[in-house]
């Protein structure tokens, strides 16, 4: 029998925990999702990131990955997880174009999610990172299981563009 979900498109710099079975959405290029799910509850969040971390001078916002993290591991934590029972999935960080900078930024964004997810030591259950190619996501809630699809073109679903450019 299959679930009844909710469906959420979560957009970059934003945060999103549910403890009700939801289809997280997203669409990334260099920007990296992490999410997280508490197999003792059955719950699970997504976050989109799309900075490492902020330089001197710059707001605290979860667009940048140690904020976000850290944003999404306290949301969790709220809604009653325990980071013994917290379990990540990667994905993400691709270099879609051929300038330097945005393969120095998607790699960057890669290292801190790792390094983030170590230092609240949460293990990495699923990694689907790098390339040079965009990831339409699709994340349960319920289950702590994401699929992905590359896209080339994402003027392909004009309501998800609009809605990713908004």
């Amino acid at each position: 029998m299959e679930i009844a979900r909710s469906e959420y498109y979560l957009k970059p710099g934003y945060v999103y925990v549910s403890q009700t079975p939801t289809i997280i959405t997203t669409i990334l290029g260099s920007c990296v999702s992490v999410c997280l799910f508490d197999s003792k509850h059955g719950f699970g969040g997504m976050n989109h990131f799309q900075l490492p971390e902020p330089l001197p001078g710059d707001a605290n916002t979860t667009k940048f990955g140690t904020v976000s993290i850290k944003s999404l591991v306290q949301s969790m934590e709220e809604f009653g997880a325990a980071r013994k029972n917290l379990q990540a999935t990667l994905v993400g960080g691709a270099s879609i174009s051929e300038n330097h900078q945005s393969q120095l930024v998607a790699d960057l964004n890669i290292k801190v999610a790792f390094f983030q997810l170590e230092k609240y030591k949460i293990p990495v259950i699923l990694s689907k990172t790098g390339g040079h190619r965009g990831r339409k996501v699709f994340y349960y809630t319920d289950r702590g299981k994401m699929t992905c699809h590359f896209v080339d073109d994402v003027s392909d679903e004009p309501e998800l563009l609009k809605e990713f450019e908004a």
